[in-house]
């Protein structure tokens, strides 16, 4: 049986297109490798009663996005996502008993900065309004095809404006933050939110990161899904299946299959060829291009294969406590989504970034960031009981190799949260699930290396640059038919249900109106 098309993996993104295109009236067919779909986006239970998320736990990039903001895809109205929401996404504690707390409210936020720095206070009041200033323009290319690099760079410099938001996208975070703040706190604060792209703060290229934190959270509550970020992927899939979409798992796709310059179906592992006949999309890593297509020019696949990955991946632990932590800090901490345990000595704070560039782990150094789901979700652990999700950075590759390391290292990280607690310690793990960057390469063939961002979200590698210029816009020079959708694709990491915008490009080609599947445009 042929179908009209095949989507090829079954992630946020890749699962975001299909259901626009079956909406659109064709017949679908989506694959992923895994007994379960959703990538990133899944739950696990590690005990009985606890609900966890093993990679996408705090959301904020997709709230923006109209399939969330405007229910595009009926999501919560007909197939029941639901969304729990904190005041505060984030926030510092500092092993020299002081904290600050990044809040919805800017007002809050300002207070808490003023407890470091009276001038930084006034300079974080600057930096948001600057913040809300861009946000519209960021979000509205955020979520729909990119503008060509080359035009969105001479757009860029046609104004003063523009050359300083080009400033910022090829500067560092930390350059970015020393030209306004003066408080190592506020700075380290600030750093250690932008690194969770997963690329250092001195790293060029990062700096217009913080403009879109701060944009979106101080507009949105950071949301969790209840039940588990399961059942995001689960509100996507009954959406596709609605609307007549196939999903198989367990169905590993080895090439994509091109006859005559264009893209006709895909051949699995076992060797049965599925042909669509209007196209395929493919949520492929960029490195793999040259090995899973025929007939793209080399140029194209050299550039591809040249990608760069974040700088480092990440320790996952999934913990089931036999009581929620009490940070020494005080209540208030239980409240942020996100709470990091931090070196309040900047050169404690900046040095592992260097030791992760090397492959080196110091466990003497750490700052791991905690989310207690189930204060946000009460659902995810049994009364009384905690659903903690614990991880650090890591480098991809570690001496003696990550499946032999993994429970040393996460123990030191369980020890160091630990200590900025006053009722935890490892006599009140019930069950842990530790994930090393090992392991996210094999859940993910996305997640090379265990790059959970796919690839590095660097300037060089965003908005009509992502992956690379050519292939930018979703489509594959010199084959007709082959789309892309995924976290390596336009806008990136973190889940953005970005595979919306792959629907619209494609709406555009195959001569559909973009009002029969999308609301806003």
């Amino acid at each position: 049986m042929t179908s009209n098309i095949i989507v090829v993996g079954a992630g946020s993104n890749s699962l975001s297109t299909a259901c626009y295109l079956a909406k659109a009236g064709m017949s679908v067919l989506a694959l992923e490798r895994n007994a379960e779909p959703g990538g990133g986006v899944v739950s696990v239970e590690i005990a009985p009663g606890f609900v966890q998320d093993t990679h996408a736990m705090g959301f904020m990039t997709c709230l923006a996005n109209p399939i969330i903001r405007h229910d595009e895809l009926e999501l919560a109205s007909r197939f029941g996502l639901r969304w729990a929401y904190t005041k505060a996404p984030f926030a510092s504690i500092f092993d020299d008993g002081t904290g600050l707390i990044s809040h919805k409210d800017v007002g809050q936020t300002i207070e808490s900065i003023r407890a470091f720095s009276e001038k930084d206070a006034r300079a974080y009041a600057q930096l948001v309004e600057e913040a809300f200033e861009l946000l519209p323009v960021l979000t509205t290319a955020f979520y729909a095809p990119p503008m060509p690099h080359s035009g969105f760079l001479k757009l860029l410099q046609s104004s003063e404006k523009g050359r300083g938001i080009e400033a910022a996208m090829n500067g560092s975070v930390l350059q970015f933050l020393e030209a306004r703040f003066e408080s190592p706190h506020v700075k380290i604060h600030f750093s250690k939110w932008a690194g969770e792209m997963m690329t250092a703060p001195d790293m060029p290229g990062t700096g217009l990161a913080l403009y879109l934190l701060l944009g979106l959270s101080h507009s949105f509550e950071m949301g969790t899904v209840v039940g588990g970020s399961r059942n995001l992927t689960r509100a996507l899939q009954s959406c596709f299946e609605h609307h007549g979409g196939t999903l198989q798992t367990g169905r590993t796709v080895q090439r994509l299959v091109v006859e005559s310059g264009r893209c006709v179906g895909v051949e699995l592992d076992d060797g049965e060829i599925l042909r669509a006949n209007k196209g395929v999309v493919a949520n492929i890593h960029p490195w793999d291009l040259g090995t899973m297509v025929s007939g793209v020019p080399q140029p194209v696949v050299d550039r591809a294969r040249a990608v760069k990955l974040s700088e480092y991946g990440a320790l996952n632990q999934q913990i089931a406590l036999a009581e929620a932590p009490k940070f020494k800090l005080g209540p208030q901490y239980s409240e942020p989504t996100m709470v990091e345990c931090l070196s309040a000595d900047w050169n404690s704070f900046i040095e592992p970034f260097k030791a992760y560039r090397r492959n080196q782990m110091p466990l003497d150094h750490l700052g791991p960031l905690v989310n207690t789901q189930s204060n946000i979700d009460p659902s995810r652990a049994p009364p009384g009981k905690a659903a903690v999700y614990l991880y650090n950075f890591a480098p991809f590759d570690i001496e003696g190799g990550w499946d032999a390391r993994k429970q040393e290292v996460g123990d030191a990280v369980f020890d160091w949260f630990a200590s900025f607690t006053s009722n935890v310690d490892r006599s009140k793990i019930i069950a842990r699930l530790i994930e090393s960057p090992a392991d996210h390469d094999r859940h993910s063939r996305i997640m090379r290396k265990g790059d959970i961002m796919g690839i590095a979200m660097t300037a060089d590698q965003l908005l009509g640059a992502r992956p690379t210029p050519d292939l930018a816009q979703y489509a594959v020079p010199g084959v007709q038919g082959l789309y892309l959708a995924g976290c390596t694709s336009h806008p990136g990491g973190t889940v953005t249900l970005g595979g919306r915008a792959t629907a619209m490009k494609m709406y555009d080609d195959m001569g559909i109106p973009l009002s029969t599947g999308f609301t806003h445009w």
